[in-house]
């Protein structure tokens, strides 16, 4: 069978037809290892965001909540990363240091700017 693919193939016959079951399986294959990793990129964020809330100091979870939202923006999910972002921003808008508030607020625009695009 294999030398009468090789004939075919040197020939310029197309092995399409002998290959597309294989092929099937494949794309079988490929598509439920493609929803195992979304699967489990699914857990590990909703596992970071866990811990992002956990966070005691508000800078530092303003901070990760805003990373997290440019990952969510660069998985393709906009809606949640403007949601994730809505809560750095609502976190830093309550630290009471200014510098620390700026510091926060200007991560919040950088993820902004990740998230939109701009």
């Amino acid at each position: 069978n294999r030398e009468a693919a090789l004939q075919r193939l040197a020939s310029g016959e197309s092995l399409r037809g002998a290959a597309a079951p294989v092929a099937e399986r494949l794309q079988t294959v490929h598509d439920a290892a493609v929803a195992a990793g979304l699967e489990r990129a699914a857990k590990a964020g909703a596992r970071a965001m866990g811990l992002a809330r956990e966070l005691k100091i508000p800078l530092d979870m303003a901070f990760v909540l805003a990373d997290l939202a440019t990952a969510q923006a660069a998985a393709g999910d906009a809606e949640a990363a403007r949601a994730t972002l809505g809560e750095a921003v609502g976190i830093a808008a309550k630290i009471t240091d200014p510098w620390a508030r700026a510091r926060a607020l200007s991560k919040a625009a950088s993820a902004l700017v990740a998230i939109d695009g701009i």
